[in-house]
């Protein structure tokens, strides 16, 4: 298959996806099921790369694993989030609502489509490593390793906010446990941190 039919393919799936999606979110009356949605079709395009590419064959496999094990475990992360502590519509896409307000179905169906966008954007490193036939080296290693620590850590850190969530439900903590501590948004101790 020639790159560009390749690209295509996954445009069109991506395309017809967002536009699935926001037709679902529109007759639930939720659009927050758009977080889950982008990082599950990073995946799958990420995954459909490796699968069709014509690059070298341990690269496509590494990068397929990559894009699936980061793309549909944040999308299985995020739904599961949504239906446990946040049933109704998240507070960023009720403000739209209101922002929209007299136009709500015609905006969403663009503020989807620029997620398409951001999707195919953000997955052309697996396009790129999918069609790339130069064999496995140190770089590729030195890249495998740093992606499974990143992934290690992102799933350590939704698990300690996930314990932090269960113990303090008040919507203006901020958690700064475990790898949270060292979040940038940290940037003074509170009154109550500093003993």
């Amino acid at each position: 298959m020639n790159d560009l039919s390749l690209f295509g393919i996954v445009t069109a799936l991506i395309i017809l996806h967002f536009t699935a999606g926001w037709w679902f979110g529109g007759k639930i009356k939720n659009y927050s099921l758009v977080d889950a949605l982008w990082a599950g079709l990073i995946g799958l395009a990420g995954l459909i790369y490796s699968i069709l590419g014509g690059g070298d064959f341990p690269k496509r496999v590494a990068a397929g694993a990559i894009a699936a094990t980061w793309g549909f475990r944040l999308a299985y992360h995020l739904q599961k989030r949504i239906r446990k502590h946040h049933p109704e519509e998240d507070s960023r896409y009720q403000k739209l609502r209101e922002l929209w307000y007299g136009r709500v179905s015609s905006a969403f169906f663009w503020f989807f489509q620029a997620q398409a966008i951001s999707v195919l954007l953000l997955s052309l490193p697996y396009f790129l490593v999918a069609r790339d036939s130069s064999p496995w080296g140190i770089f590729e290693s030195i890249g495998l390793v740093v992606v499974i620590i990143g992934i290690f850590g992102e799933v350590l850190s939704d698990h300690q906010m996930a314990r932090f969530k269960e113990r303090d439900h008040r919507s203006t903590s901020v958690c700064r446990e475990g790898l949270w501590k060292y979040c940038l948004l940290y940037t003074s101790p509170s009154p109550r941190d500093r003993g």
